[in-house]
């Protein structure tokens, strides 16, 4: 392999690390902000429960805004599955992209790399998806 071989594949690696590095940054920051994964419970509930605690509000006015709060709710998830699944089809297209300048050894490395990567994503959703996750926050999207 050449040294501008060599370079390529290892710019093409750091690319992907700080991409998974930006990702886990994102989730890392909802952890330590929130103090659990972002579409833990239900996000009008507990959106109407900060309204109420906060604006005092009568019964009357819950019964008229809780509507309101769940539709919101609901975009808000549709719009979170959607650019996890735009998300999933970017990465896979990189890799895709990736592949095709790689030498069948380097793509053999990649691919072991890939899926170990994916193997470690799946832990570390399951461990997240233990007690407390609602069922109506949906299936997870994501890098396969």
């Amino acid at each position: 392999m050449s040294k501008e071989q060599k370079a390529k594949v290892t710019i093409i690696l750091i690319a992907i690390f700080l991409a998974g590095a930006i990702a886990g940054g994102f989730v890392v920051s909802s952890f330590t902000s929130r103090g659990r994964p972002p579409g833990f419970g239900n996000l009008s509930e507990r959106q109407l429960n900060r309204m109420t605690g906060v604006l005092e509000l009568t019964e009357d006015q819950i019964a008229r805004i809780k509507p309101i709060v769940e539709e919101v709710s609901e975009n808000v998830r549709s719009v979170r599955h959607e650019s996890m699944a735009e998300f999933a089809r970017i990465y896979n297209d990189m890799e895709k992209r990736v592949i095709a300048e790689l030498t069948p050894e380097q793509t053999e490395i990649f691919e072991a790399h890939q899926k170990e990567r994916r193997h470690r994503a799946e832990n570390m959703l399951k461990q997240r998806r233990g007690p407390g996750r609602m069922e109506d926050d949906g299936p997870r999207h994501g890098p396969p």
